[in-house]
């Protein structure tokens, strides 16, 4: 079935958890050249604990496969279903460069109360590879993560491969709390939205921006801050993007030039600049990366 032994070891480590259907789609992933053994194995333990995974179709034509999984979220019907794309491809907008891709972009749709609708989105990169830690590494997916944010809306979580090793637990249940989150706020919204129907209250509808996956209307979410990670600082001094909030608004990512916070002050230096600043050279301001390094480092206990 599989045609080089590379191939033949994933389809032998995945076929009993996932049945025949599923471990052909991963063996398929493999065969373009995208992701390793062990990341795509990694991946399709990850959705093992989900219900009737099945082959959906494929994603960017022959580079990725799409497996569609039921969520009933405790409940015998499953009212909701999972997508997931492994190698999913984004549109980068910029001249002259390639697609931002992600190893697995997460889709979680409902099934009522009409038509099919995304209520939520994740997506996950497997950091094996050793050059993914260079800092010109690091600061492209940093970049990436943030346009991908602003684009699609879509939050990109970073694991490692000792992570994935370790404490796969810990990354399993981070997913589905996610998952169970949106999935418990669509039920009250959906059951809210009836009760107001049914005791004749008008419900206006908001123009909320359009998905550019589905092209239906969305909601405006807040986001962790893709600058301080949520953190509501950076560098040890207020972050000026999200203004110590943590959370934005997605709508305000779209004006946001990340050119402008790759520079920021110089947490060694304090207040003032100091010229005979050893981490900043006397410049009063250091690269973001460099900044952030320095703040774990030194304000860990803080």
């Amino acid at each position: 079935m599989a045609n080089s032994e590379r191939h033949q070891k994933l389809y032998e480590a995945i076929k009993d958890k996932h049945g025949l259907p599923a471990s052909i789609a991963m063996t398929l992933a493999i065969s373009s050249g995208a992701g390793s053994v062990d990341e795509i194995r990694f991946l399709a333990d990850l959705i093992l604990s989900f219900r009737n995974i099945r082959f959906q179709g494929y994603a960017n034509g022959a580079k990725g496969v799409i497996l569609r999984a039921d969520y009933s979220d405790g409940g015998l019907d499953a009212n909701y279903y999972i997508d997931f794309s492994f190698q999913q491809r984004f549109r980068n907008a910029a001249p002259k460069t390639t697609d931002w891709r992600v190893d697995l972009a997460i889709y979680v749709y409902s099934k009522f109360p009409k038509e099919a609708q995304l209520i939520h989105s994740l997506a996950l990169e497997y950091d094996g590879h050793p050059s993914h830690y260079l800092e010109t590494k690091v600061k492209s997916q940093m970049v990436r993560d943030a346009y991908i944010l602003k684009d699609q809306c879509m939050q990109v979580s970073r694991i490692s491969a000792d992570m994935a090793k370790d404490d796969p637990g810990l990354i399993k249940k981070a997913i589905r709390s996610s998952i169970r989150f949106h999935v418990k706020t669509h039920k009250m919204t959906v059951a809210e939205t009836a009760r107001l129907a049914k005791n004749g209250v008008a419900i206006l509808r908001t123009d909320f921006p359009e998905n550019k996956i589905t092209g239906r209307k969305t909601r405006d979410p807040w986001v962790d801050c893709p600058i301080c990670k949520g953190k509501g600082e950076f560098g040890y001094y207020p972050c000026k993007l999200c203004e110590s909030h943590g959370t934005l608004p997605t709508s305000k990512l779209s004006s946001i030039n990340i050119a402008d916070f790759f520079e920021v002050r110089c947490p060694a230096c304090g207040l003032t600049p100091r010229k005979s600043c050893t981490q900043c050279n006397g410049r009063g301001t250091m690269d973001h990366l460099k900044a952030l390094q320095y703040t774990i480092k030194h304000y860990r206990d803080n």
